[in-house]
């Protein structure tokens, strides 16, 4: 299967919001057309964690899509200061955030991305490269 085969007009990255598992099945088929080695997957979602973070960060990324994109990730193989912003990103829920004061969601988001700058430090990726905030170095549009 060829990449062109996977995205076609209307398809990811053309305007709709795919979810994370939908993103991670294609980033899968692209590592594997273009033979690159796989993370472990404890691996893999730190990285993915520590990647999302850093768009986060950078203001690619609002505290609430990524909140959308990890909420039902299990996170395995993680550290404190990853744990510590799963937590907060798990605050996100549709109960919880419709109570929050403007001023409250303010502080929220602001302690989410406090604790995603944490974690956005660089991290090996998938083709074992490192990456900082998100961003591969053969990669501007990231």
């Amino acid at each position: 299967m060829r990449l062109t085969d996977v995205v076609r007009p209307g398809g990811a990255g053309r305007g709709r919001r795919e979810s994370a598992f939908e993103l991670e099945a294609l980033l899968r088929q692209v590592v594997d057309e273009f033979g690159l080695s796989r993370p472990e997957q404890a691996d893999g979602e730190r990285w993915l964690l520590r990647s999302l973070a850093g768009r986060a960060v950078a203001g690619r990324m609002t505290p609430l899509e990524f909140a959308r994109a990890v909420t039902e990730r299990e996170l395995r193989g993680v550290g404190e200061d990853e744990k510590a912003l799963a937590r907060l990103l798990n605050q996100y829920c549709w109960c919880c955030g419709g109570r929050w004061t403007p001023a409250e969601f303010v502080v929220r988001e602001a302690d989410v991305r406090a604790a995603a700058a944490r974690v956005s430090a660089p991290v090996a990726g998938p083709g074992g490269a490192a990456t900082g905030a998100g961003r591969q170095a053969n990669c501007p549009g990231t």
